[in-house]
């Protein structure tokens, strides 16, 4: 297996982020927490058009769970189409989702490239995405939280097609104020090289991060 080329750089836009996109039928919100109090939160809002096309329309660093809901809102977004990352401190996650309506997902490593079945219509297909299912927070109120697990290799493989422009769907790219370099470059921060897979011994293709990769993580939420 041989190392996958890294990418170009990317070529921003000239679309103003800040100007509401005419086009756009949905808005999402990645949310990657970090910090020792969680205290450093990377959020990430794409907008998507209904033939797929999408467009980064903001990307910063916030040091709260109240200043995360706080985009959400400015952008009018549901509270379910913000999807935070519970793979870190998922206590205070699963906390804060329960408290503004979030939903969670947790991504890993299938045994399997193909993802995760679901039937439509009678018929099986394949996602990188499981069902979602409601999970208890474990806090004793009985709260539940709507978690989707997800597969981190293929979500990485398809954000790795979109940005270099190998989907049918176009994926943009623009401006969007202080944090764009952090956004680019911790994009560039992950490379899909061989490694030894714990399970077989046996050489697989992953993607291995090489520096902070905060973009790539909210980008796959």
């Amino acid at each position: 297996d041989k190392k996958v080329a890294a990418p170009p750089s990317i070529k921003l836009e000239p679309y103003k982020a800040n100007v509401k996109w005419d086009r756009a039928k949905y808005t999402f919100i990645g949310a990657d927490i970090g910090g020792s109090d969680c205290d450093k939160n990377w959020v990430c809002v794409r907008s998507f058009a209904e033939n797929g096309d999408s467009r980064l329309i903001d990307y910063q660093m916030v040091d709260s769970f109240e200043a995360i809901d706080a985009i959400r809102k400015k952008y009018d977004v549901p509270p379910h189409l913000l999807i935070c990352d519970s793979g870190y401190s998922s206590y205070n996650v699963y906390q804060a989702a329960a408290k503004y309506g979030w939903c969670v997902a947790k991504g890993e490593e299938l045994k399997n490239d193909s993802g995760y079945r679901h039937n439509v219509r009678g018929k099986h297909v394949y996602r990188p995405y499981s069902k979602p299912v409601r999970v208890d927070i474990k806090d004793g109120t009985n709260r539940k939280v709507v978690l989707f697990k997800h597969s981190n290799l293929l979500l990485k493989d398809l954000l790795h097609l979109s940005r270099t422009g190998k989907t049918q769907a176009k994926w943009q790219v623009a401006d969007v104020g202080p944090y764009t370099s952090f956004y680019l470059n911790q994009l560039d921060n992950e490379v899909k090289q061989p490694v030894v897979q714990k399970r077989t011994g046996k050489p697989i293709l992953r993607w291995v991060r090489t520096g902070a990769n905060e973009a790539v993580d909210t980008e796959c939420l």
